[in-house]
């Protein structure tokens, strides 16, 4: 069998983070692979710690071995994550700030990949918005809501960017009077090309819809999709993509709408 040989992992402190205290307890690859934390999610792929710290709270996903052609050519998923948050930051769209990074490789073949993300204060995801937040019900407040998040998709789409995983799970809301949206667990955002788009954005919008069908009547659904598209009444075109759209998940949530 051919020798296996691994290669340093990389480790990379934001610049932002260079003299912050925290980058006591993540200062390598290592420590950071071996950090304490009440553990959140655990993937196939990945898993992440929330860490309390007395300078935060820090969330640290890592990354296991990548699996397909993506493990030796072009980007795993957590340098396509990591890529991604710094996308976001350059559009001005709130995310987690990235706080550190790191790959670690063997035989060229990714292995591991660790980041670790500050918490956004005052925020829950907006699928725990719309079950449990009495603000949700105040038609305003929720209105105010539906036109960001209509306003960050078509911004990003604008730049044939998709996130791919454009779930209500993956949408913050920090909740203040004049709430504001923060992206989250982007690691398979990517730009497309004609024909490809299309597809993708499509995908993208029946993503956001098919929860939508759970807590928001069809007039705010209307209401994103017109945000969306930037109009104040539908053409022959966008009636055709809303049933495109609605045709990715035929079957209807069994929550009623409100």
């Amino acid at each position: 069998m051919p020798k296996q040989t691994s290669t340093p992992a990389s480790w990379n402190i934001e610049p932002a983070w260079q003299d912050h205290p925290i980058i006591k307890l993540y200062c390598s690859f290592k420590a950071a692979a071996d950090s304490d934390g009440e553990m959140i999610s655990v993937g196939r792929q990945s898993h992440v710690h929330k860490v309390v710290t007395d300078h935060g709270i820090f969330f640290v996903k890592q990354y296991f071995q990548a699996t397909g052609i993506s493990a030796w050519f072009g980007y795993s998923r957590c340098e396509v994550e990591i890529r991604n948050i710094k996308r976001f930051e350059a559009l001005g769209i709130r995310c987690g700030n990235l706080v550190a990074h790191g790959i670690e490789r063997k035989n060229g073949r990714t292995q591991r990949g660790i980041l670790i993300t500050e918490n956004v204060d005052n925020s829950h995801d907006l699928q725990w918005i719309a079950e449990n937040a009495t603000a949700f019900k105040d038609q305003t407040w929720r209105h105010k809501i539906i036109d960001k998040v209509a306003l960050i998709a078509r911004q990003l789409h604008q730049t044939n960017f998709c996130h791919n995983d454009f779930q209500w799970r993956n949408i913050l809301v920090i909740e203040e009077t004049e709430p504001t949206i923060a992206l989250i667990d982007c690691p398979f955002g990517r730009r497309f090309n004609w024909p490809f788009f299309d597809y993708r954005r499509i995908k993208d919008l029946a993503n956001l819809d098919e929860q939508a069908r759970l807590h928001l009547s069809r007039s705010d659904r209307l209401r994103f999709f017109k945000k969306y598209r930037h109009i104040s009444k539908l053409n022959a075109s966008d009636k055709q993509m809303i049933r495109i759209m609605l045709a990715r998940y035929p079957n209807p949530p069994r929550q009623q709408i409100r």
